[in-house]
């Protein structure tokens, strides 16, 4: 479905929906319109309000089940909100969970990105390392992000060394290294 939207899209998922992949944003050039992937219970998630553990029943499961990322953007992706979604690694410990890579210029890096209401973790037993925020224009909000984790690395719930423009509010945010890293 991701493939196939357009800007202005809102693509709803349904709460018993587990989609397990590696997913990847194309560049929609969208300026301007997002394309949403939301859960279909989303009302159920109030605006501005934090969520946790007791909300997953309202959120369908994006996972990963190897060691790349659940999410990752192409060079340039942007204008894409994730709402009220449960994120995981499941079974693996994964470097990022979400990645939103590094590139050799600004204007190749992800950008736009909204994630609000998500519930993100990595595995229970092998951890992750983090979501990897090197975007321009980033929001994260009323999100529960926890199990950054992982034998022998440094973890964050948020890393980043590239981007600008990043807005975290009103987050639940874990991890055994720093909660938040940027450099």
């Amino acid at each position: 479905a991701i493939n196939s939207a357009v800007c202005g899209d809102v693509i709803d998922i349904d709460v018993a929906q587990t989609l397990t992949g590696n997913f990847t944003l194309p560049d929609k050039s969208c300026s301007g319109s997002y394309v949403t992937l939301q859960s279909r219970n989303l009302s159920s998630l109030p605006s501005g309000v934090r969520v946790g553990p007791n909300d997953t029943s309202n959120m369908p499961i994006i996972q990963t089940t190897n060691t790349t990322a659940a999410i990752k953007a192409n060079s340039g992706a942007g204008w894409y909100k994730f709402l009220g979604l449960h994120i995981r690694a499941n079974g693996v410990s994964t470097i990022n969970l979400i990645a939103f890579d590094d590139q050799s210029t600004i204007a190749a890096l992800a950008h736009d990105i909204v994630i609000d209401r998500c519930y993100i973790h990595g595995d229970q037993t092998l951890g992750a390392r983090r979501v990897e925020a090197n975007v321009v224009n980033l929001e994260v909000t009323n999100s529960y992000l926890f199990d950054f984790k992982q034998d022998g690395s440094d973890t964050q719930a948020i890393g980043a060394w590239s981007g600008a423009n990043h807005v975290i509010r009103n987050n639940y945010l874990e991890a055994s290294g720093e909660n938040i890293m940027y450099g």
